[in-house]
């Protein structure tokens, strides 16, 4: 019986003609259309692939801070799960690395630096996350510890700062015989306003750490020359992420509905073509019925005749993509078109397919072609053959 099927099925697709032709066509700049599209969301993913793996945030140290806070800090967001890994750049690497930058790009920046005493710059920590999603959780718990630290390296404030501590302090007299009873006097002032002093900046200092300064630009920092510069700062190109993640969202969302409203199109042309020639085989498919054949016997080469048409689509599309792709990248490898592509999507983590897994590659395509085709004219055939 299955043979017979499907000589049944060759016999449709000799007979089709132009009709069938025109259904392979059709399929076939379907799936082209569908993977260019297809091909377009692949590569916003594999950028938002790329972004994600780079370092999302930097948080830099000013020269000479205790290289203790930079472990302290690293270890502890080492253990966060939303984020990938941490790289340490010293003092000395970051000035070798700017250097090299600078004296590439900016000459002027490079003179300056070749003045430096200390061959040093600001040390870092860059960041990795695991996915953009998680980038202002990561920040906001990034931001907190960095807010604790600092508030450990706070030292004093400047409006305090001007006012004297030992004013009160009794003046000097003349009179040698009183010298050793003002000396005892001085030294148990001295000793009380230095106590005093003392618990008031601690008490200041306190209460600048929990954030009760109404000034945060007039608050000095340990490892730090000027007011308000901060010696820990937490560096993250927040809004250009959250664009560039919105804008490839939009793009992998685009791209699956036009393959969405692509594939409904090959079903609905395949349906039309299935359907037109059953309704010319109309007394044909009575006779059969009228004879005993079985709705299988008689509906399955109609099936496998679309699923046929949507197959042979897949693979034509396949072949046109392939041999375009082979003269931009084999044959003219050293065209301008060749080497911006390189530059400009060479860093994306592309999968690494051998020739087994470009065959699996077409063969799965096939496979998508010849189901669309096989169900379209199911649904088709269902209203003549009951």
């Amino acid at each position: 019986m299955i043979r017979r099927i499907l000589t049944n099925t060759r016999k449709h697709i000799l007979r089709s003609g132009w009709v069938g032709w025109a259904s392979v066509f059709v399929m076939t700049l379907a799936f082209l259309v569908a993977s260019i599209f297809g091909g377009m969301a692949m590569v916003a993913n594999l950028y938002i692939q790329y972004i994600e793996s780079k370092s999302n945030m930097l948080v830099f140290f000013n020269v000479g801070t205790d290289p203790e806070i930079v472990n302290r800090l690293r270890t502890e967001w080492e253990t966060d799960p939303k984020i990938s890994e941490i790289v340490y750049m010293s003092e000395e690497q970051a000035f070798d690395f700017y250097s090299a930058y600078t004296s590439r790009v900016v000459p002027e920046q490079y003179r300056v630096l070749t003045r430096f005493d200390e061959k040093k710059l600001p040390s870092s920590l860059e960041i990795k996350i695991n996915s953009l999603n998680d980038i202002s959780d990561v920040q906001n718990r990034l931001q907190k510890d960095i807010d604790a630290e600092l508030a450990k390296l706070i030292i004093v404030d400047i409006n305090d700062s001007e006012t004297p501590v030992d004013e009160t302090a009794p003046a000097e007299t003349d009179t040698a015989a009183d010298q050793p009873a003002e000396e005892t006097t001085t030294e148990t002032t001295d000793q009380t306003a230095t106590d005093e002093s003392t618990t008031d900046t601690t008490a200041e200092s306190d209460s600048i750490s929990l954030g009760s300064s109404s000034n945060e630009s007039e608050i000095r920092y340990k490892y730090s020359d000027e007011p308000g510069d901060k010696p820990i700062q937490l560096l993250i190109d927040n809004e250009n992420l959250e664009t560039l993640k919105d804008v490839f969202f939009t793009a992998r969302m685009i791209g699956l509905g036009t393959l969405s409203l692509l594939f409904v199109f090959v079903s609905i042309f395949i349906f039309m073509t299935v359907e037109f020639r059953l309704y010319n085989q109309k007394e044909e498919i009575g006779v059969m019925q009228l004879v005993g054949g079985s709705l299988m016997f008689i509906r399955a080469p109609y099936i496998l005749e679309g699923g046929f048409y949507g197959m042979l689509g897949s693979l034509l599309s396949s072949a046109i993509i392939g041999g375009i792709l082979y003269f931009i990248f084999i044959i003219n490898a050293g065209s301008t078109l060749t080497k911006y592509l390189y530059n400009n999507f060479g860093q994306l983590p592309w999968p690494d397919l051998n020739n087994v897994g470009l065959a699996a590659l077409v063969a799965g395509l096939a496979a998508v072609g010849f189901f669309l085709g096989a169900m379209s004219s199911y649904f088709s055939i269902r209203r003549y053959i009951r």
